[in-house]
């Protein structure tokens, strides 16, 4: 069946081989799951939106299940962390509260600037890029 929609494809695109391109499927679908969405590259035909309208919803719901179920095991650990330790006497206090998430947000969004920062410095090793410009907000 995959021949045969191959030969369809290759006859439909004037008898020029058609190969798949793996890397460009993948890069394709990625952005179409994470609801990116370059812009990029796009279905030019009825029946490609159609495919794509519906694998684009699929992959919301599979990705909003994926980040519920992460951020239920994140907060079960959190509350672990809380109740072993005893710390739930210092978070009744609502400033504490935000100093903690704040702290953690800030220590995240620094941990990748430090990741990108190394990321420019392997692979353009002349290009300056400032630890300042990796931290844009």
């Amino acid at each position: 069946c995959f021949e045969l929609g191959l030969e369809e494809a290759s006859r439909s695109a004037g008898d020029e081989i058609c190969h798949a391109n793996v890397e460009g499927t993948s890069w394709f679908f990625f952005s179409i799951m994470t609801t990116i969405g370059y812009g990029n590259q796009a279905p030019t035909t009825d029946e490609g939106r159609l495919l794509i309208y519906g694998a684009g919803i699929t992959c919301l719901i599979l990705f909003a299940s994926v980040l519920g179920s992460s951020s239920y095991i994140i907060l079960a650990i959190f509350d672990d962390f809380v109740v072993r330790f005893r710390v739930s006497q210092f978070l009744k206090y609502p400033l504490v509260g935000v100093g903690l998430w704040g702290g953690i947000w800030i220590a995240w969004a620094y941990g990748i600037a430090v990741g990108a920062d190394n990321w420019w410095h392997e692979r353009l090793p002349d290009f300056e890029v400032y630890r300042d410009d990796s931290l844009w907000f």
